[in-house]
């Protein structure tokens, strides 16, 4: 009976923590920006992305968690007329155990936004180790 109790005390010591563990995801998305539009535009851009995927998310059970974070960035223009912005937002995946729907079911992208890499077999997202910008709770 030990040995049962010893061999099951290690196999939660070792297994529970991953069953329970998070992960901190990246999604980025990219557009052109004109470079007369101001910036504070793409900031409130970001946002709304990150706001009604934040809104997506608790719908089908909180895939993403509780604190999704976006930084918005544009290049400098340099005397062109059009440079690129992206927003990126990250989230901790409480729930990675937990089937995402295709990204056609996700809100749709406005205002010439798009994904940089939707393709990666993650459905945009990657995982990362990264700094704290912009909040939403």
């Amino acid at each position: 009976m030990k040995a049962f109790i010893s061999m099951l005390t290690l196999f939660l010591v070792t297994y529970l923590p991953a069953i329970d563990a998070c992960r901190q995801k990246r999604i980025e998305f990219i557009k052109a920006k004109p470079c007369a539009e101001d910036y504070e535009l793409i900031e409130k851009q970001c946002l709304n992305i990150t706001t009604e995927l934040r809104k997506y998310g608790e719908s089908i059970g909180r895939v993403y968690g509780s604190t999704i974070e976006y930084t918005p960035a544009c290049q400098d223009c340099q005397g062109a007329n059009t440079t690129s912005c992206s927003c990126t937002i990250t989230a901790w995946r409480f729930r990675e155990w937990m089937h995402e729907p295709p990204i056609d079911r996700r809100p749709k992208l406005t205002n010439g936004w798009d994904y940089v890499d939707k393709n990666n077999g993650q459905r945009g997202w990657v995982d990362l180790v990264g700094t704290r910008s912009g909040y939403l709770h």
